[in-house]
This record gives C-alpha cells, structure tokens and sequence, in this order.
C-alpha cells in the first residue's frame, strides 16, 4: 500500500465574503482574516473556529496599539488595529516587486480615531499619499501592482 502526501492550501477570507455550505452536513473550511485561524461554515452561515490562538498550525497577528513604533506590515499580512488610544500609522512596505501581494488593515474596535495607511517612501495609495480609516471596525485591503498600492476591498 503506497503513501500519498496530500497538501491543502487556504485562502485568507474575511467571513462576510465566504458563502454558506451547499447543504446540511458540510462546510466550507477557510483561514479566517480577521482571528488569522482556520474556521468553518456551515450551510446556515454559522462560523465555528478549528482550533484555538494556542494552535500550533494557525497563529493570529498581535493587534497593534498606540505606542507600538509605526508597524511595517509584511507581505500577506492581515493588520489588526486598536486605535482607541490615540491615532496609529501603519507602514506598508514597498510595493516594487511584490505584484499581486495584499495586506488587509482592520479597525477591530469601535472607535473613529484615525488609522492611516502610508505607502513607502514616494509610492501611492490610489494615487494618493494615504489612506485613512476612521470609522468604527472598518478595514481596507491593498494590493501592490508592482509599483503602487491600489485599494481592492
């Protein structure tokens, strides 16, 4: 009897935008965006975290508060934001040479103190030089063409 290696891989998805499962008895298993873990929903939309912060195969971000120096997010990364000290900077990195790559920043509070989003060094957001969140649990989701930043959700 042979072995045969089986790899799965999952798209990080902000639950608003997974369907429900087809039908009674089954799921659809995605990485959610906004804890970072695996989860699954069920045909009524219901979501149910697989595993827990302590997984050993899902980690979450930390959420980054006021007094963290100006976070440079990672490529791939979902930034959790608690602004509800005071206004936050998020740093993205350059965008050359990273076509296609996301970064999602999400307001997880209800508060409206700014979070603004800054490009890397002369790079745009849109063609802008920022983009600001203010509004409570609001979010915005990046994407580099290369040589910019554009807003693609």
């Amino acid at each position: 009897m042979a072995n045969t290696d089986y790899t799965i891989e999952f798209t990080e998805r902000d639950p608003a935008d997974v369907l429900p499962a087809s039908s009674a008895g089954q799921y659809r298993i995605f990485l959610d965006s906004t804890t970072g873990l695996l989860a699954a929903m069920d045909h009524l939309g219901v979501v149910v975290t697989i595993g827990g912060a302590s997984s050993l195969a899902f980690t979450h971000n930390p959420v980054v508060l006021v007094g963290d120096s100006p976070y440079a997010s990672t490529v791939r990364e979902t930034v959790k934001v608690d602004p509800s000290g005071g206004a936050i900077q998020i740093d993205l990195p350059t965008a050359v040479g990273i076509a296609g790559q996301k970064i999602k920043v999400v307001n997880v509070t209800t508060d409206t103190t700014p979070i603004t989003v800054l490009p890397n060094g002369i790079e745009t957001i849109n063609g802008g030089p920022s983009y600001i969140l203010n509004t409570p649990n609001e979010r915005v989701a990046v994407e580099s063409d290369g040589t910019n930043w554009i807003v693609v959700g």
